[in-house]
């Protein structure tokens, strides 16, 4: 639950960064991550089972850095 909200604490972290302009394009991509795997960790609790680890596919290669 703590990984969560980490990751949604980044998400909002990035939304404050494009309010003084706009973002990277690697940023909009972090920012994408950290909104999706945050709601992928809660759904995968709220389910009762282990969140998986990496990005979406569980190609570790493809993780943003």
């Amino acid at each position: 639950r703590n990984t969560a909200k980490t990751f949604y604490a980044a998400s909002i972290f990035f939304e404050i960064l494009s309010q003084f302009g706009e973002l990277q394009p690697d940023l909009e991509q972090k920012q994408k991550y950290a909104i999706w795997k945050a709601a992928e960790i809660r759904k995968a609790l709220k389910e009762g089972r282990k969140p998986e680890a990496g990005p979406p596919g569980g190609d570790k290669d493809d993780a943003p850095a």
